[in-house]
């Protein structure tokens, strides 16, 4: 993934976080870092399609098939939707989170994709990495979350691209 997929990643998940909250729909948004997710993207429906705040607009709504579930997504693709996650048990009751986040949380304890959550109940944004949850966060905030998820990623496609004479060093 080029750091340029990878920003074009960034804007159109902020995109559809921030339109998904406002209308107060529920999502659960995975994505794949360097460790792969094929095990859970074959529990759903297949998509194979370019990622868009419109397409993720369309899965989440209330009334699509495939609402429920996640959607994974590698570089500028939606790998699949309607996808089933391990649930995180760290979460108690106290801590007032439904199955979506649940899930969020659990795939980034069993792997080291990022996830991005919005309430159904409130509208809240969520961000869950390396088994942490952050809840409540605004759209400019989720955007520094996922960039910094994202950094070294890019950094490090950026540092295979330079010229040998200057990796050599």
């Amino acid at each position: 993934t080029t750091p340029e997929d990878t920003e074009l990643m960034i804007e159109q998940l902020v995109a559809a976080a921030e339109a998904l909250s406002n209308r107060v729909w529920g999502s659960l948004i995975v994505v794949q870092r360097a460790g792969g997710l094929d095990e859970y993207a074959s529990t759903g429906t297949r998509l194979e399609a370019q990622l868009s705040q419109d397409l993720l607009m369309t899965v989440f709504h209330p009334g699509s098939e495939l609402h429920d579930g996640a959607v994974l997504v590698r570089g500028r693709m939606a790998i699949a939707a309607h996808v089933m996650l391990p649930l995180s048990d760290a979460l108690g009751p106290q801590d007032h989170v439904g199955t979506r986040h649940r899930a969020g949380l659990g795939i980034t304890e069993e792997s080291d994709a990022i996830a991005v959550m919005t309430s159904e109940e409130s509208g809240g944004i969520s961000f869950a990495a390396d088994g942490r949850l952050e809840r409540h966060l605004t759209a400019d905030q989720l955007r520094r979350r996922l960039e910094t998820a994202f950094r070294a990623q890019t950094r490090g496609a950026a540092l295979q691209n330079l010229p040998a004479w200057i990796s050599r060093r």
